[in-house]
């Protein structure tokens, strides 16, 4: 694709620079220096698995040593883990949030493999007039670490890239996502987003990529009860060995809000993906209803049911149950969420581009603040992908469990201790997976 890493990274500095002006221009008049924080520290972790090999395995020990700094309008006073806000942040006509951080990772037994990772988030918004509002989103990544986390929208937390890389080398990821959207209701409004989505890595055995989505997006409520939205998103895939794509997907909804806490609604979904030769063609139609609750202010749950078809050039059909289930609650001391979601899902712009599947997953988490500086949480998931005979015919079980717990010795000064277990266990041979890990870390906060 011609791009090299240090292009890439200059390109986010100079967007960051450049078009989180307005943001930081009234940022600035409100006592910057209250804007700002920076995080300083020092991790030890060990993994039995460093390469997430199914064979030939070899432990590792890493010591991370970090730097950070957020920059956000919305800082708000410290408070508790766990513990609610007293009332929701009012977000201004202008604001940033900006975030980076540098490490360098050191390996014990291999110190080849030491390397500078670099991550960034930027949001950025400037509201003209009272009725448009231009964004700027960008999220900077360089890494060895294999497994990705997914970054696309409407996945499960926690849930990794099934395209990850299998062996550990550099890549940069840049998502880049600006925005406008003009608002000409209480409720309805009208949208239009473009993404830049570059993914590079440095193992010519996997395959860099770039997608290009523009989606424009209408969101219109006739009355109090009566409300549709329409969206319409145009994709081009650029791919270094694979064939060209250029995707089309079609959604929507009507929505029945029977009281302030109450909405139905029925959707429907249409998405064809075009290759060029010898790609295989294929178009997904996917119905569904759903409703979503409010069962206290603090207490929200949604369930969306519907059946979907893959019709591919050639090859076998696919269908099945789709669907998504989440409740989350909380308090001032817990937080609980749980979230289910199946049907198909696509899988390109990774190190692997493993296309089409059949999906299924289960994501379960909870924090507890002990104490006002002791907090504990568990994270669960299960995953099963299916994958069509056209591709690799492969299907693969993911297990992922992990616990943390976080003591704060000063209001400046935090120990967190985490420990975690990933399991892929696919029909292929040679792809199963097995990793354990356990990662102290020392933090201040200034």
């Amino acid at each position: 694709m011609g791009t090299k890493g240090g292009c890439a990274a200059e390109f986010a500095v100079i967007l960051i620079l450049c078009l989180a002006f307005p943001g930081w221009v009234y940022a600035d008049s409100r006592n910057p220096l209250s804007l700002f924080q920076f995080d300083f520290g020092v991790q030890e972790e060990y993994t039995d698995n460093v390469d997430y090999r199914s064979s030939n395995k070899r432990d590792e020990w890493i010591t991370g040593v970090y730097g950070a700094i957020r920059l956000s309008t919305e800082l708000t006073p410290e408070r508790a883990p766990g513990q609610l806000e007293e009332k929701p942040i009012d977000r201004d006509p202008y604001g940033i949030n900006l975030r980076y951080k540098g490490s360098y990772n050191h390996y014990a037994n291999d110190t080849y493999d030491n390397y500078f990772s670099h991550e960034g988030n930027l949001d950025t918004w400037a509201t003209i007039g009272r009725a448009v509002v231009l964004r700027l989103k960008d999220s900077f990544l360089v890494s060895d670490e294999p497994l990705e986390l997914n970054y696309q929208k409407g996945t499960l937390p926690e849930d990794f890239l099934r395209g990850s890389q299998k062996t550990r080398a550099r890549y940069v990821r840049n998502v880049l996502e600006p925005s406008m959207e003009f608002q000409f209701g209480k409720e309805s409004r009208f949208s239009l987003a473009y993404l830049n989505n570059y993914y590079e890595n440095e193992n010519p055995t996997y395959e860099d990529s770039q997608e290009h989505a523009l989606t424009p997006r209408l969101e219109l409520w006739f009355n109090i009860r009566h409300g549709i939205s329409l969206e319409y998103s145009f994709d081009k895939g650029d791919f270094e060995r694979s064939p060209e794509m250029i995707g089309h997907l079609g959604r929507g909804r009507y929505n029945y809000r029977f009281n302030p806490r109450t909405t139905i609604f029925g959707e429907y979904v249409f998405i064809r993906r075009d290759f060029d030769n010898p790609g295989i063609d294929y178009d997904v139609q996917n119905p569904s209803v759903g409703i979503a609750h409010a069962f206290s202010a603090n207490t929200t749950g949604n369930l969306q049911i519907g059946y979907f078809w893959v019709n591919p050039q050639r090859g076998q059909k696919e269908d099945g149950l789709s669907g998504s289930a989440t409740l989350s609650t909380r308090t001032q001391l817990t937080t609980f969420s749980i979230s289910l979601q199946g049907g198909f899902r696509e899988d390109y712009f990774t190190a692997l581009n493993s296309g089409l599947s059949k999906y299924y997953g289960a994501y379960a988490s909870i924090g507890h603040s002990l104490t006002k500086r002791f907090t504990v949480g568990l994270q669960g998931s299960v995953t099963r992908d299916e994958y069509p005979s056209t591709v690799s015919n492969e299907k693969v079980w993911r297990w992922a469990a992990q616990g943390n717990a976080t003591y704060r010795v000063l209001r400046w000064l935090s120990f967190t201790l985490e420990a975690s277990h990933m399991e892929d266990d696919s029909n292929l041979e040679g792809s199963d997976i097995q990793e354990n890990r356990a990662v102290l870390r020392i933090n201040l906060t200034l």
